[in-house]
């Protein structure tokens, strides 16, 4: 699964909603594989910490996938296809939707509202 930086400030114990302990079980639960990350998340979750070392040991649980040609071609097609509609969901969703359409995994966030617009995602929430 690939899980969005709203899953991450979840393992970090700062989303009021869900606690850091319910999102650990969570992964443990439903995650029956390596648990992703783009690297547009890893970038968009270290702005938030005074350096690398405080976020290691949230960041600890995930696989990076590099943004990678493949992956960025992907992000414009995502952003061109909801242009059309107007739309847009900015380009960090964007990137990561394009990683999962790419990579055919699940997107993890409680952000549903922003990658349903996505066609071609299987979307998850992790908070219900």
């Amino acid at each position: 699964m690939i899980y969005d930086t709203n899953f991450l400030i979840a393992i970090q114990g700062r989303l009021k909603r869900f606690s850091r302990a319910e999102a650990i079980a969570w992964m443990k639960r439903e995650d029956d594989g390596v648990a992703y990350i783009p690297r547009i998340v890893e970038i968009e979750f270290l702005s938030g910490f005074a350096s690398d070392a405080e976020a290691a040991p949230h960041l600890c649980y995930f696989t990076i996938i590099p943004m990678s040609e493949p992956v960025l071609k992907e992000a414009v097609r995502v952003m061109r296809e909801l242009r059309g509609t107007g739309q847009g969901i900015g380009t960090v969703d964007s990137v990561i939707a394009a990683t999962a359409r790419l990579y055919g995994l699940p997107v993890v966030t409680d952000n549903t509202r922003h990658f349903r617009r996505i066609a071609g995602i299987d979307l998850r929430s992790f908070i219900d």
